[in-house]
């Protein structure tokens, strides 16, 4: 089991460590630069990319890089309620969500999206656990 959930602190493997080290070494640049060096990292993220995607059975272009969860959840949940807004445009959250979720939850609400935030208490059970 691969454990990812570490509160933006997860410790490096040393086979990733390694892979990190010797690829960084080499492909330093900014993929968006117009150096040579640009076009040798573009060239990696995309074969990695390509790569992801098939282990995942998707597509490619469907693969997105981001530097963090945080970043991640704005893009993911901006994203999703822009493309479905024409189905709805009402929000469901809950008031423990992280920051990057409450903060993007009251970005849409800006834009016009309604957003109902669920309050928690300790009666409410999982199931499964």
């Amino acid at each position: 089991m691969i454990y990812l959930d570490y509160a933006a602190s997860t410790p490096m493997s040393p086979s990733s460590l390694h892979v990190f080290s010797e690829v960084s070494t080499k492909f330093y640049a900014n993929s968006s630069s117009l150096h040579d060096c640009a076009g040798d990292v573009q060239t990696l993220l995309e074969e990695c990319r390509t790569q992801l995607a098939r282990n995942l059975n998707g597509a490619p272009q469907g693969i997105y890089f981001t530097s963090g969860g945080s970043e991640s959840n704005h893009l993911c949940l901006v994203s999703l309620a822009r493309a479905y807004v024409k189905k709805g445009d009402h929000l469901i959250t809950t008031a423990t969500e992280h920051p990057s979720i409450t903060n993007t939850f009251r970005l849409l609400e800006k834009e016009g999206f309604k957003v109902t935030e669920l309050q928690v208490d300790r009666s409410v059970k999982s199931e499964g656990r």
